[in-house]
């Protein structure tokens, strides 16, 4: 190897090759070389005698060789092989080019009949011709050292490599058990699956939430790829009988609809675990996405080795998606039921904590029974999760949920939602949730990057109400271009930004929830505070069989000017 522009001393450049260009005669006499050698592996002897034959003199180059298996070469501080895509040293696919190089040159010098027990009778590599074979190899072999340093340490290989697009939307899963009874176990699946894809940080995943309007669709494959914004597309298929499932699976090109990889697994269902591991990391290579060694651990981790306690674990999560299906509150107490037996059959199963605990905080939002024990028991079985699993996503952010929304308490959230966050990098419901906290903890700036994030994950769902909260947060009253007109027009909050109290008041009653009364604080800045003192009633009412936010409450009272009676609240 070679460094142009480094001159010899004078006097030296004896038995030199002008014809070649790379000495040149200065104004005083004297010959210098352009170039440097540089050692970047031990040479052998009849390379270094080569060498030293051409510049005419004893080869002087750097000597600090590294060694390591298959690589001899320079170390540097800063070769940290953890710095670079490929999760090795830059310089040691350098010399491993070289040294593949080397023995191609090493055969091209041999006689062909070498090989043989045959003595040939021609193709014997004269002294004259080895030289020639050696120097001329010898600038392949610089060449192609050149060239791999420029694809690696310039960029070059990513300009001419075309970067792929790593998004995917994974279609909710087919059960075509023979009972079409298994429903909750092909949810199951989707679910878990996409779980192990939104720890990988640089795939981007659907929401399940989008992907569930999917369901059935008769749409082709290419049209749903191309309204959810995404290159590919994850489809499957799960049949369960007994103690038997088949999984199969198979990862669209959204543009062509071709399969790019498929897999159909025939397994014992004690190896569920290995199935949905195996699928997430063909996913990803498929898509070329880096899956870090820790993310990898996590990944193949077993949940629970308890089969039984896994099943009623799924019949619960499915328990909990109905209800956001339906808003059906037994729904909620179902799953309670399921996560409590799965826990039964194995303490130590963080997910089935994780799950119980959120059912917990769903009842304290949407129980007629209310109770702040709902609250104690949410916060107590999501602690048990992360006792059980320091590295459980999901649980911090349901921890981040119910420190935010019972204890307030701003700093412990934040670092939950944070570490939720940094466990599962793709999980955009993580991500809503940290902005409606930031947003109510006035860090608009922090606020208005989830909701980029949102936007980049999603492309496919307008965020108008997060955009109006947004405007509100900033007291802004220009809303960002690219709004859906006719839901801004339906948003209840922009309405109040613009003071059209009447229209939100009109709308407000045909809409059941306990979360916002808009009409309560449209009363109060329209000068109406006797509707506004029934609102308040009515909602302290309420609170005594549900749960019922004290902020509407304190927008009411700050609308009548009563702002001690707000802070106190």
């Amino acid at each position: 190897m070679a460094i142009e522009g480094a001159p010899l001393s004078p006097g030296e450049g004896k038995g030199v090759r002008p014809e070649f260009g790379r000495d040149i005669k200065l104004s005083n006499g004297n010959v210098a070389s352009r170039t440097l050698p540089i050692k970047i592996h031990d040479l052998d002897a009849e390379d270094k005698a080569t060498i030293e034959n051409e510049i005419g003199g004893v080869l002087r180059a750097i000597d600090f060789i590294f060694s390591a298996p298959g690589v001899s070469r320079p170390l540097t501080p800063a070769d940290n092989p953890e710095k670079n895509l490929n999760k090795t040293f830059y310089r040691d696919q350098i010399n491993k080019v070289a040294r593949s190089i080397k023995d191609l040159i090493h055969a091209m010098q041999q006689p062909v009949g070498a090989r043989n027990s045959v003595k040939p009778t021609h193709g014997v590599v004269t002294p004259v011709k080895r030289k020639r074979v050696s120097f001329i190899a010898g600038g392949v072999l610089a060449l192609g050292v050149i060239l791999f340093s420029m694809f690696y340490f310039l960029g070059w290989g990513n300009k001419l490599i075309p970067q792929l697009d790593k998004s995917i939307g994974v279609l909710p899963f087919t059960d075509i058990s023979e009972g079409h009874d298994q429903g909750y176990f092909s949810d199951g699946m989707m679910v878990e699956i996409m779980d192990h894809l939104y720890k990988i940080k640089n795939l981007r995943v659907i929401p399940r939430t989008s992907m569930l309007a999917y369901k059935d669709s008769p749409k082709p494959l290419k049209e749903i790829a191309s309204e959810l914004g995404v290159a590919t597309l994850l489809e499957g298929s799960v049949r369960k009988v007994g103690t038997r499932i088949k999984i199969s699976v198979q990862l669209i090109d959204g543009q062509d609809e071709t399969p790019l990889w498929q897999q159909t697994y025939e397994h014992d269902i004690t190896d569920v675990f290995s199935v949905q591991s195996n699928v997430a990391q063909n996913v990803a290579a498929s898509l070329q996405a880096t899956i870090t060694p820790e993310v990898r651990l996590r990944i193949e981790s077993i949940p629970t080795s308890n089969q039984n306690a896994y099943d009623h674990y799924l019949k619960g999560r499915n328990q909990q998606g109905l209800f956001w299906d339906t808003f059906d509150v037994s729904h909620i107490d179902s799953s309670i039921a399921f996560y409590r037996k799965a826990i039964e059959l194995d303490a130590e199963f963080s997910n089935a904590y994780t799950g119980l605990g959120k059912s917990y905080w769903l009842l304290a939002h949407f129980s007629p029974t209310y109770s702040l024990e709902f609250w104690r028991l949410s916060k107590e079985y999501i602690e048990k999760a992360i006792a059980l699993d320091p590295n459980n996503g999901w649980a911090y952010a349901e921890l981040g949920l119910v420190q935010s929304l019972w204890d307030w308490d701003k700093e412990a959230a934040m670092k939950s939602f944070q570490k939720g966050i940094a466990l599962n990098p793709g999980n955009l419901e993580s991500h809503n949730n940290s902005f409606y906290f930031l947003v109510r903890a006035e860090n608009c700036e922090e606020a208005e990057k989830e909701l980029q994030i949102m936007k980049a994950i999603d492309k496919s769902t307008q965020r108008t109400s997060q955009e109006v909260i947004l405007m509100i947060c900033k007291f802004n009253s220009d809303p960002p271009k690219g709004l859906n007109e006719k839901e801004l027009e339906n948003s209840m909050a922009y309405q109040m930004m613009k003071g059209n109290y009447q229209t939100v008041i009109e709308r407000e009653v045909t809409i059941k929830t306990a979360f916002y009364f808009y009409s309560g604080e449209a009363y109060a800045l329209m000068g109406n505070a006797p509707k506004a003192y029934e609102v308040i009633r009515q909602m302290n009412e309420l609170s005594k069989r549900q749960y019922v936010s004290k902020c509407p409450i304190a927008a009411i009272y700050m609308g009548l000017g009563e702002e001690e009676k707000a802070y106190q609240l």
